[in-house]
């Protein structure tokens, strides 16, 4: 993360365009803030320990427990679960290790996906740069590349849930991000997939989708300046 954003490491930023601007700021991580948009005006409410996904570019995750949004001094409590290595020897990842559910599946990773997956299945006229709608169009009409990159997307997030599930048991999880709009082609795939790798079934959480993919940081952010101007 640093060397992406090493400027920024340790200044105040919410201080600095507040001065600017003359108004409260606040600053948030993007996956934290759509999980707190989730949990008060969205898909999570009512949870006691939700945890959020965010499946866009990238993947992320945030988690509130009991009303709170884990967050910690370095910024980080909750939101790398897209950086749990799932496979050490796998493709790099952005962040410098290997086999990261991101590197493995995420709307960056897609194409080396599907360039893997058409060695398989070199008849199919999916192209090269498909991105997740297109890849579920092929799917949904017998494409096999389409539905080996669908089927390879829904296992790496699976077993990431999983490993989530494993540590903070969450009663509700949550997808939202680009790549969830996709979810009405494989969300009871993925709640198989997942009731099947839990540690027993009670272990299962409420896999949702969030109600507007686009908007849940909006929403998360949203609230935290209604905090921030005192229209609790």
């Amino acid at each position: 993360m640093h060397d992406k954003v090493g400027s920024l490491v340790d200044r105040d930023l919410a201080g600095e365009v507040g001065g600017w601007l003359g108004v409260p700021v606040a600053v948030d991580n993007d996956a934290r803030a759509a999980g707190w948009g989730e949990y008060v005006a969205g898909a999570g409410q009512g949870a006691q320990v939700l945890l959020t996904l965010t499946l866009g570019t990238g993947v992320g995750s945030s988690l509130v427990v009991g009303g709170v949004a884990l967050r910690d001094g370095p910024g980080h409590r909750g939101v790398l679960g897209g950086h749990q290595q799932l496979l050490p020897d796998g493709p790099e990842c952005t962040c410098g290790r290997r086999g990261c559910l991101e590197a493995l599946a995420s709307g960056w990773a897609l194409p080396r996906v599907v360039a893997e997956q058409r060695a398989r299945h070199p008849s199919s006229t999916l192209p090269a740069d498909a991105d997740l709608a297109l890849v579920v169009s092929a799917a949904t009409t017998g494409d096999p590349l389409g539905r080996a990159v669908l089927d390879e997307l829904v296992g790496w997030w699976a077993v990431g849930i999983a490993n989530a599930c494993a540590v903070v048991g969450p009663d509700r999880v949550v997808l939202t991000g680009g790549l969830a709009s996709a979810a009405p082609h494989f969300l009871d795939d993925l709640r198989r997939r997942l009731a099947a790798l839990v540690w027993e079934p009670s272990a299962a959480p409420d896999l949702r989708v969030a109600p507007d993919v686009w908007a849940s940081a909006t929403l998360g952010m949203a609230d935290q300046a209604r905090h921030l101007l005192g229209k609790d």
